[in-house]
């Protein structure tokens, strides 16, 4: 799976080769399932045939206050919910939350590594790492000033620090 992360909408690949688009507004995340699900390598095709072919919405699911990101673990959505200082964890399938959980402060990015979930915490200065399972913090870890997205290289957690000017390699 791919995540597309910048501003809204959020697009992910998922699995069964569909292509979802998801974007915060209110507190809720609202995710449409994009009718073409043809997927290619070629940035500028993409870009354009996700342009064409936005689907209906098929969905919209209350989470904490300010959702600012949104990652796939293979079976659930992962959001970061900013003035709540929690991520919510809900089924993919059905959007149903299955927990709400406390992070830092002010949490911004989130990603899966493929054991894990990383949430970077803006206004702490830290990054949590969360038992996709249990949802429970397994470490905090501190980065530079105001991390805001998360990023994992196949071995490595990558935090872009905003106000640091700075990026932090975990």
């Amino acid at each position: 799976m791919l995540l597309v992360l910048g501003a809204a909408p959020v697009l992910a690949f998922v699995p069964d080769n569909s292509v979802r688009t998801s974007s915060i507004v209110n507190g809720a995340v609202t995710t449409a399932k994009l009718t073409d699900r043809a997927v290619t390598t070629d940035k500028i095709k993409l870009s354009t045939l996700l342009n064409r072919n936005m689907g209906a919405t098929i969905g919209t699911f209350s989470v904490g206050n300010e959702p600012r990101s949104v990652a796939f673990d293979g079976a659930n959505i992962w959001v970061t919910n900013s003035a709540s200082d929690t991520v919510s964890k809900l089924n993919a399938a059905t959007g149903a939350t299955i927990g709400t959980f406390n992070v830092g402060n002010a949490p911004r990015g989130v990603a899966f590594d493929g054991a894990n979930i990383w949430v970077t915490n803006g206004t702490s200065d830290t990054v949590s790492k969360l038992n996709p399972a249990t949802g429970a913090t397994i470490g905090t870890f501190s980065v530079g000033n105001a991390p805001f997205g998360v990023a994992f290289d196949g071995a490595n957690i990558w935090v872009p620090n905003t106000l640091g000017n700075t990026v932090s390699k975990l």
